[in-house]
């Protein structure tokens, strides 16, 4: 081999070697100007602090919050986005870089560290009010109204002032109004009655939508969850569930229990809608196709009853089947007997935002802004069910959904599975024997006998 032929593969090789060199230093650069959290995810690590979402919110529109942020405040917040696991949460507490600010699950494993003096529920400071906090998301359970059908039973009152009386009103009122509703779909007599102690009467003639009523509830008979569940939970209200599933052989304390569950049984069901005629509490009601959620829905978009029962995370089925009818949504209180206060709903907090004690005050400072100004932010941009249960929560309105236990579980299962009572809730017609009948197997399938 030549003497140049030597020189130019020596060149070769010393060039290649500094490609290496070069290659290897933007690496470690790179490397160097970017973190790795503990759930994997890479971030960038210039940042002011770090927030962290263990939300199911679209990763989207928490970016496009940051970024808004940002714009507008020029503070520079590096988000994580994850399932909010006792484990990750652990982790990011303990890391050299911490989140100063997190949203997490109310039911979340890591609930012994929230309750820990790490980390500072911000709930009651975002929704600046000493009645209730604003949690990050909350699920409600009531009845669904379009208020373009509340503002045409107003009858010329206002609007607004009528739902806020629909809200207020107490039991025997709401039971009067929906007495009233009912002979008025049927043959169009405007009865009169009263709301929060205000007179009204339902309107002469009817409205467009008033028009196409054929009944007062939509109610999803064939699910178990809604009608044990869901009614048991409100009628539960102000009352130790832990305590009544102990002692659950002592009938002095359930049977009155069961007794308001009865009584807020009938008076949902009795004047049902159909999907094209007014409904009856049949057989076609404990149906789980012929009254399943679903259909349920649709006899309340087709605008053939007044009232949903539903939770408000029904919002996007409804607006699926009515686009219209979803933006002028609008939770109601479900009335009963047991309501610890008429005007309020059955609620649960699902996520909660929280401050890390464990950062520096400016850290802290930082984030309490922005935790202030995404409340506001998710608010504005959240669906017209979620502003309506959020209304509660500000004003302290709530049920709160009793703890889980087995005994209600199983009697959850046990009532559709017990033939003495899914035949009476098949039977049309009550008189005060089948109520009495109806709360004797309720105590018997809550007692497992």
């Amino acid at each position: 081999m030549n003497a140049y032929k030597k020189i130019y593969i020596l060149l070769i090789v010393a060039f290649l070697i500094l490609i290496a060199a070069i290659a290897a230093v933007l690496v470690s650069c790179i490397g160097s100007a970017r973190s790795e959290n503990p759930d994997g995810i890479t971030t960038a690590s210039e940042h002011d602090f770090i927030a962290y979402f263990g939300t199911p919110d679209d990763g989207i529109f928490i970016e496009e919050a940051v970024s808004a942020y940002e714009e507008q405040t020029g503070i520079k917040i590096e988000t994580i986005v994850s399932d909010g696991n006792e484990r990750a949460v652990r982790r990011l507490l303990n890391s050299d870089d911490p989140p100063a600010v997190y949203v997490l699950p109310s039911k979340t494993g890591a609930s012994d560290i929230v309750e820990s003096d790490v980390l500072t529920d911000l709930s009651n400071t975002l929704a600046g009010t000493e009645n209730g906090g604003l949690p990050w998301n909350a699920l409600g359970f009531g009845l669904v109204a379009d208020k373009r059908l509340m503002a045409e039973l107003a009858g010329g009152a206002n609007a607004d002032t009528y739902l806020a009386d629909m809200r207020a009103a107490n039991y025997t009122e709401w039971a009067t109004f929906i007495t009233g509703l009912d002979v008025y779909i049927r043959n169009g007599t405007p009865e009169p009655y009263t709301l929060n102690g205000k007179n009204y009467t339902f309107p002469a003639k009817k409205g467009a939508r008033s028009a196409e009523l054929n009944g007062v509830y939509s109610v999803a008979g064939g699910d178990s969850s809604l009608i044990v569940g869901r009614l048991m939970s409100v009628v539960f209200s102000g009352l130790d569930t832990e305590e009544i599933a102990v002692t659950s052989s002592d009938d002095t304390v359930v049977e009155p229990v069961l007794d308001k569950y009865t009584a807020t049984f009938e008076a949902y069901t009795a004047t049902l809608a159909g999907r094209f005629a007014p409904g009856i509490r049949g057989t076609d009601f404990i149906n789980k196709e012929k009254y399943s959620k679903e259909n349920a829905e649709k006899i309340f978009t087709g605008g053939k009853a007044a009232f949903l029962l539903a939770d408000s995370d029904a919002y996007d089925d409804i607006r699926k089947l009515n686009a219209e009818m979803a933006e002028d949504s609008v939770m109601l209180p479900l009335k009963t007997l047991s309501a610890k206060s008429p005007g309020s709903i059955l609620t649960e907090s699902r996520y909660r935002v929280y401050a890390n004690e464990d950062v520096s005050e400016r850290e802290k400072t930082e984030a309490l802004d922005f935790a202030r100004w995404l409340s506001e932010y998710r608010l504005e941009h959240s669906n017209a069910l979620e502003k309506s249960v959020a209304s509660y929560c500000v004003s302290g309105d709530i049920i709160e959904f009793p703890g889980e236990t087995k005994q209600l579980e199983n009697f959850e299962e046990n009532v559709y599975k017990n033939d003495e009572i899914t035949a009476l809730m098949a039977d049309p017609v009550w008189d005060a024997a089948k109520r009495a009948a109806f709360s004797a197997a309720l105590s018997a399938a809550w007692d497992g006998s």
